[in-house]
């Protein structure tokens, strides 16, 4: 049973995120709070997680009339707090300002709260600020408390040990065909997002 990964084949049970889907419903939010300058602050690592939410990102705006810029697709070196802060100063340097971002990470979000500080902005006064992963100790330790799309570790393993369970249960003698199971990201909705001023 594959846990967060699938084989290229599909011969094997596999679970993994709903990645697309999560993405999707943040930038919805972001939409549904009047946003229409939103930023993805992505990253360079060739990831199926990162292509999906950069994907969404693009089919969100798209679907709702909102011109895709370039300029507002900022990749960072890596997923780290560090290049998030580095990714988000690039991103405060163009003429042309966001009013919110959707991050790959809540590591790069961490990043861009410690560059929007520093550029004498508040969140979500001037910028609305929304994560990826809801991490302990990141998301709901950052001030203000961070808007964010959960990853559902807990439902993924207990989903792969009980198909695991059932394949070697001695009473069970018929094969499984292999299952591939996408669990639901669903947003956790926090303090770091406003309607963008007016």
């Amino acid at each position: 049973v594959l846990l967060d990964c699938i084989d290229s084949k599909g011969e094997f049970d596999s679970v993994v995120p709903q990645e697309y889907e999560g993405a999707t419903g943040a930038m919805e939010y972001l939409i549904e709070q009047g946003h229409s300058k939103i930023a993805h602050l992505t990253t360079v690592e060739k990831t199926i997680a990162g292509a999906e939410r950069l994907r969404a990102y693009k089919d969100v705006l798209t679907k709702n009339n909102i011109k895709v810029e370039s300029e507002f697709i900022v990749q960072a070196s890596g997923s780290n707090s560090i290049d998030g802060y580095k990714a988000m100063k690039a991103l405060l340097e163009k003429k042309n300002r966001p009013t919110a971002i959707f991050c790959y990470t809540d590591r790069i979000a961490m990043g861009a709260y410690e560059a929007i500080a520093e550029a004498g902005l508040s969140i979500p006064q001037d910028i609305s600020v929304v994560g990826f992963d809801n991490q302990l100790n990141i998301a709901d330790a950052l001030r203000p408390a961070l808007t964010t799309v959960q990853l559902p570790h807990y439902e993924m393993g207990a989903w792969a040990v009980n198909r695991l369970l059932a394949a070697i249960d001695p009473e069970n003698s018929e094969p499984q065909e292999p299952e591939h199971m996408r669990i639901a990201c669903p947003l956790v909705v926090r303090s770091s997002v406003a309607p963008p001023k007016k």
